[in-house]
């Protein structure tokens, strides 16, 4: 009698990503490897957070997704602004960087980062909002609700 020593129906990992994913060890290696690689240059140059350097790039790639959707709908779409979406994240993470850089150097500039950083969270945040209010996909209730909220907090600030 055979005794079953597989992992959920596969002998290995490599076993499992190859069948599910169709990626040999090798490509995975590669990837990981890039991935720590791009990390510790973020944490080096950019930012001292690389969670939040993500999530800022993951706000800008679903801003530009959901803006071409809404262009779309509203028969406004046009090829010669998707390049806007390099250049705006060329200049986000250039400016984060040079103001965490600013911060290392000079304790003056200590509040610089997290609040250019906030100030593209929140810009994204409401672009996005608004490109889901446009495609249909957030209720107007919802969206007035959010609004109220932004505006308020704008006008304490």
């Amino acid at each position: 009698m055979k005794h079953n020593t597989t992992i959920l129906g596969y002998d290995s990992f490599n076993d499992f990503a190859n069948t599910n994913f169709g990626i040999s060890s090798i490509k995975l290696n590669i990837f990981l490897s890039i991935f720590g690689g791009l990390t510790s240059f973020i944490t080096s140059y950019i930012y001292n957070d690389a969670a939040a350097v993500y999530f800022l790039v993951f706000l800008l790639f679903m801003d530009f997704v959901t803006g071409v959707c809404r262009a779309a709908i509203l028969n406004r779409f046009s090829s010669a602004r998707m390049p806007r979406i390099a250049l705006t994240s060329i200049l986000y993470l250039g400016l984060l960087a040079i103001s965490w850089n600013l911060s290392k150097y000079a304790p003056i500039y200590d509040f610089l980062p997290g609040a250019i950083y906030a100030v593209f969270v929140g810009t994204l945040f409401k672009s996005l909002i608004e490109n889901l209010k446009d495609i249909g996909l957030l209720p107007k209730g919802i969206y007035n609700a959010i609004m109220k909220v932004i505006k308020k907090k704008e006008k304490e600030d």
